[in-house]
């Protein structure tokens, strides 16, 4: 029950909260002894009160407390209270003003004049209110005491031609939006007293070049330094275990340490930092938030710890410096268009710990050569891949079962795909504007594929589906406008076991480059697909030698053909470069003797082979499968492909 004393002023039952004081009150009042603290509005709008006396008891006092009390001259604020709330004494027009500035004893209220260049705050002066000097665009100059130990929040918003200033101390606090918009503030001392920024605080001080932020504070808040375009480099304090949304937003910093402790990444935390190069972000963080580096344009380096559980969407959006990334196996759910637009993005590495790759993740990344889906990954999400201009290979594990709208539209430099035994659906436009597409192969385990999935799709010469499955394929809405292509297809895979080789040729080019672009997506670094990577290999190299490797007399070498076609020329171009030295220190090996030195040797032969054989194949092997050397298997076939033409 609450309490009232003999004017009618409310108390809480404990007598240690004064409520309410009625409104009609008029003169002079005395706060009793054990109170502790003084309520919101508790005065607020009592015209009629002149002079108030705040006993040692009292510790705080509360927003708008004595709100717009027009009478009040005198107030007494013992060193006992150490919190007083927003407009605390807001519209007390009546208080004293000494040198353009309002008190009400050890509390600066505010200015009389915000036209005026410089102020000094008197000393003894404990608390700087709430908007005290909000607004004040000329000034540049501000003496603090040493006294002063509380600053308010927006204190000093909007003054836009502060330079410099020295926060006090005793000072524990940064409030909210203290120094927002403070546009030419370069440069500020944090006492180490201080134990939290608040929101906002230093946010559009656009100037400000250089902070320090102390060992002493453990919380940054929300867009604390958002849009410190001049800021270049901040380190984050040890205590601090979250770095809040926007707190970084639009700064110019070049680096960032993230400490070991920190563990979550808020929205937008360090979004559109231009120039920020390189993150490392620790061990101790859990979760990456929606957006927290979209369009940190100059990202180059980025390392994710090991305890990363999510990705939040778009929170590498447009960092279109960045050209690898590796995500750990922490990591169970990366958001939508979490990579989106990384230009420059070359390499991602998934790790088997998702089940879904979200709706765009990885869209209009133009330079991604290569993706695997992993397993464990049952969806492939809405333009996950679109508009990947560059991607060539792409492998998609057994656990997947669906294909969304447009996974892959768009990834024109696509020649081949096999779709794994698993997937049940594939969605409207997945394959649309796969222009470089050449052949396709569908399992039994599908039962829908939507509309115009492989529409625009010129080069596609090759719908693999199984033998007699073609009718139910043909039915299928995303393959009614390519029923021929599927026949056609089917025709000829059962001609390969009927008919003379040669009249196959197109056929098992195709067949080779498609066992070719397999064998590009297996890691032949990952010792766990070395023997998927020999099988490949071997499968690869049996067609090759039929195709290119054998004599002249043969009827189903890709030279007897031309050369019976009438285009020697063409033949003789084929020997010519299957004849080229591979090494300049080695005068007798070209490419085709290494090439039937691994089939003879190694790859096409179950004989007995000797240790010096087997190290020789196995160091040709490593050759041809490295992308740095210059003779390799994307430079023989390559070759190839564009003489055979």
């Amino acid at each position: 029950m609450a309490y009232f004393d003999k004017f009618g002023v409310e108390f809480t039952d404990d007598r240690k909260t004064l409520v309410r004081c009625p409104e009609d009150f008029k003169g002079e009042y005395i706060i009793p002894d054990g109170v502790t603290s003084i309520g919101e509005n508790a005065f607020s709008n009592c015209r009629g009160l002149t002079s108030i006396a705040i006993g040692n008891s009292v510790a705080h006092i509360g927003d708008s407390a004595f709100l717009c009390c027009t009478s009040l001259t005198s107030i007494t604020i013992p060193s006992t209270v150490y919190s007083i709330g927003d407009d605390a004494f807001g519209g007390c027009t009546a208080l004293p003003i000494i040198d353009n500035i309002r008190y009400a004893d050890t509390y600066l209220v505010g200015v009389t004049d915000n036209t005026l260049l410089t102020y000094n705050i008197k000393v003894g002066t404990s608390f700087i209110g709430s908007r005290a000097f909000l607004g004040c665009r000329f000034l540049n100059s501000v003496s603090i005491p040493d006294s002063v130990t509380s600053i308010g929040n927006w204190a000093f918003e909007g003054c836009r031609s502060l330079t410099l200033i020295k926060i006090p101390d005793g000072v524990t606090c940064v409030q909210e939006s203290t120094f927002k918009g403070c546009y030419n503030l370069t440069s500020i001392n944090i006492p180490n007293g201080v134990k939290s920024i608040g929101k906002e605080a230093f946010k559009c001080c656009y100037n400000l070049t250089h902070i320090e932020i102390p060992n002493s504070v453990v919380s940054i808040g929300e867009s604390a330094f958002e849009e410190c375009r001049g800021l270049t480099s901040v380190i984050i304090p040890n205590g601090v275990k979250s770095i809040e949304g926007g707190t970084f937003y639009g700064c110019g910093i070049t680096s960032v340490t993230i400490p070991n402790g920190v563990t979550g990444i808020g929205i937008s935390a360090f979004g559109a930092c231009l120039r920020l190069t390189s993150v490392v972000i620790p061990n101790s963080v859990t979760s990456i938030g929606r957006l927290a580096f979209y369009r940190c344009t100059c990202l180059t380096s980025l390392t994710i710890g090991n305890n990363v559980v999510s990705i939040g969407e778009s929170a590498f959006e447009e960092c279109n410096c960045l050209t690898s990334v590796t995500i750990p196996n922490s990591v169970t759910s990366i958001g939508k268009e979490a990579f989106k637009s990384c230009y420059n993005l070359t390499y991602i590495e998934f790790p088997n710990s998702i089940t879904h790759i979200e709706e765009g993740v990885c869209a209009v990344c133009r330079n991604l050569h290569s993706v695997t889906i992993p397993n464990g990954v049952i969806n492939i999400g809405i333009s996950a891949f679109g508009a990947c201009r560059s991607l060539t290979s792409v492998t998609i594990s057994h656990s997947v079962t669906s294909i969304d709208w447009g996974a892959f539209c768009g990834c024109n430099s696509l020649k081949s795909v096999t779709i794994p035994d698993s997937v049940t659906s594939i969605g409207d436009n997945v394959f649309y504007g796969c222009t470089s597409l050449i052949s396709i192969t569908l399992p039994n385990s599908v039962k829908s594929i939507g509309k115009e999935a492989f529409d625009d799709c010129g080069s596609l010469k090759n719908i693999i589906v199984p033998l007699g499955q073609e009718d139910r394929f043909c039915e299928m809405e995303g393959l009614k406008e390519h029923a021929d292509i599927i026949r056609k297809t089917s025709e000829q895979q059962i001609m390969f076991y009927e008919k003379p080789f040669v009249e196959m040729l197109s056929f098992n080019i195709d067949q080779l480059n498609y066992r070719y672009t397999v064998l590009q997506s297996i890691k032949t670094n990952d010792p766990q697909r070395r023997h998927e990577y020999l099988m490949v290999f071997d499968s690869f190299l049996v067609l090759f030698r039929a195709l290119y490797l054998e004599n002249g007399n043969k009827q189903y070498s890709v030279q007897n053909y031309f050369t019976e076609k009438g285009l020697p020329e063409k033949a003789q171009a084929i020997n010519n470069f299957l004849d080229t030295l591979v090494f300049e220190w080695h005068p007798d090996l070209t490419i085709r003797k290494m090439l039937k030195f691994i089939a003879d040797k190694f790859i096409c032969h179950a004989d007995p082979i000797s240790k010096e054989d087997l190290a020789q194949s196995n160091f040709y092997m490593s050759h041809l499968s490295n992308p740095y050397t210059k003779i390799n298997l994307q430079f023989i076939m390559d070759n190839l492909n564009a003489l055979i033409k």
